[in-house]
C-alpha cells in the first residue's frame, strides 16, 4: 500500500494538470479569463435563479406580494389595515389608488399582466442606456427574478426612477418621483436633496405638488381616517417582520442591525450622513449613476427594504459589470445584506460616472437604433 500511494498521487496530479490544460484551452475558460466580472455575474444569476425557483417550490411563496395587492384591492376597505399574523398590507393609502384596478380581474391573469408590464417598463428604461445583452442581464439577475416571482412593484419603480433621471421634461420627471414616493418612499427619501443641490426647481416643485395631489386623492377616495388606520397598523407589521425573521433578508443597514439585535438608530443616522454625501457627490453624473445614487443613498437612510428593492441599482451594476467590476458582480447577486448596498456605494464613489454619459451636452444624444447600443447623456444641470 505504501508503494502504491506515491503512484496514486502522481496520477492524480497528472489528471488534474491535464484537466486544467483542457479547461484553459476551452471557449468557456477564454471567456472567463477575458471577462471575469461578467462571468461571475452570469454564474451568480444562474445559481440565484435556480435557488429562488427551488425556494419558491419549497416555501410556497410564489406571487406572495402580488397576492397581498390583489387581496387588498378586492376586500372591503375596512379590512385593508386590519392586524394580521401574516402578509399584512404595509403600504400607505396612496398605494390603494394604484392597485384598485386589480379588483376587476381574477388574480392569476392579473399577475401575468402585472409581470409583463414590469418587464416591459424596466426593459424600455434600460434600453435608453444599455445594450440588448446588458438589458437581458438586468432582467435575468437574482434581484429582478425575485421581484418578478413575488409580483413586487419594484421593477416598475426602478424604471420610473431611471426615466426620471433621464427625462428632459423636468416637470414630468418630478411627477415620476412623486409616483415612486406614493408607493415606496424608501426608494426616494433623498430625491429632494438631489433636486435641491442640482437646483432643479421645476422637478422639485412638480414632485412636491404631485405627491400632495396623490395624498389628497387618497383622502377624497378613501377618507382621512384611513391614514390613521395605516399609521397604527405599522406596529403590527413590525411585529410580523420580527416574528417571521423577514429582517434576515432586509437590504438596509438598519434592518440588518435590528435582525442582529443591534440598535438601528446609529445605522439610520450613519446611513443618512453617507447617503446624503453620496447624492451630493454624484449629482452631476449620468442617469445610471444618479438613479443608483438616489436609490442607494435613500435605502441607506431607510429603516426597512428587502432584496427586490435593490432593482433600482441593477442597471448601474450591470453597466459596471460590463466594464469589468468584480464588486459590482458581487453586489448584483443581492445576497448577504447589507453588502450589496455597501458595494454599490463603493462602486459609485470609485467610478464617479461612466465616461460614456458623464456631463454630456443634450445635443450629443446618440441613438444607434433598436439593435445596437443606446446611450443618453446626463440631464444638464438646471441653473
Amino acid at each position: 500500500m505504501a508503494a502504491i500511494a506515491p503512484w496514486l498521487v502522481h496520477v492524480s496530479f497528472g489528471l488534474l494538470g491535464g484537466a486544467r490544460t483542457v479547461f484553459l484551452q476551452s471557449r468557456s475558460a477564454r471567456f472567463i479569463l477575458a471577462r471575469p466580472a461578467l462571468a461571475l455575474a452570469l454564474i451568480m444569476a444562474g445559481l440565484g435563479t435556480i435557488g429562488l425557483l427551488v425556494w419558491f417550490g419549497i416555501s410556497e411563496t410564489f406571487a406572495t406580494d402580488f397576492s397581498v395587492y390583489w387581496r387588498t384591492a378586492n376586500e372591503p376597505l375596512t379590512m385593508a389595515y386590519m392586524p394580521r399574523d401574516e402578509l399584512p398590507f404595509p403600504y400607505a393609502p396612496t398605494m390603494l389608488l394604484w392597485i384598485k384596478p386589480l379588483s376587476v380581474m381574477p388574480m392569476w391573469p392579473a399577475f401575468a399582466i402585472w409581470v409583463m408590464i414590469s418587464v416591459f417598463c424596466l426593459a424600455k428604461a434600460c434600453r435608453m442606456h444599455l445594450s440588448v445583452s446588458e438589458t437581458w442581464l438586468v432582467l435575468a439577475g437574482p434581484i429582478l427574478i425575485y421581484g418578478f416571482a413575488t409580483g413586487q412593484v419594484s421593477a416598475v419603480l426602478a424604471a420610473i426612477l431611471l426615466w426620471s433621471c433621464t427625462a428632459r421634461n423636468r416637470m414630468a420627471a418630478g411627477v415620476g418621483l412623486a409616483v415612486i414616493a406614493s408607493v415606496k418612499p424608501q426608494l426616494v427619501l433623498l430625491a429632494p436633496l438631489f433636486l435641491l443641490v442640482r437646483r432643479d426647481w421645476l422637478a422639485f416643485g412638480s414632485a412636491a405638488l404631485g405627491f400632495l395631489t396623490l395624498v389628497l386623492a387618497s383622502i377624497l377616495a378613501f377618507g382621512f381616517p384611513i391614514w390613521f388606520e395605516w399609521f397604527y397598523s405599522l406596529d403590527n407589521f413590525h411585529r410580523v417582520l420580527l416574528e417571521q425573521s423577514v429582517l434576515g433578508v432586509g437590504a438596509t443597514p438598519a434592518a440588518a442591525a435590528e435582525h442582529w439585535h443591534l440598535p438601528p438608530l446609529p445605522f439610520l443616522l450613519g446611513g443618512l450622513a453617507l447617503g446624503a454625501w453620496l447624492v451630493v457627490k454624484c449629482r452631476n453624473l449620468g442617469p445610471l449613476e444618479t438613479s443608483a445614487a438616489i436609490a442607494t443613498g435613500s435605502l441607506m437612510t431607510a429603516p426597512y427594504a428587502l432584496t427586490y428593492d435593490l432593482a433600482a441599482l441593477a442597471p448601474f451594476l450591470v453597466a459596471a459589470i460590463y466594464r469589468g467590476s468584480i464588486p459590482a458582480a458581487v453586489a448584483f447577486a443581492g445576497a448577504l445584506h447589507p453588502i450589496p448596498l455597501a458595494l454599490t456605494f463603493f462602486q459609485l464613489i470609485v467610478r464617479k460616472g461612466d465616461g460614456r454619459m458623464e456631463r454630456v451636452s443634450p445635443s450629443s444624444l446618440v441613438d444607434h437604433g433598436s439593435g445596437g447600443d443606446r446611450r443618453l447623456p446626463a440631464v444638464p444641470p438646471v441653473s
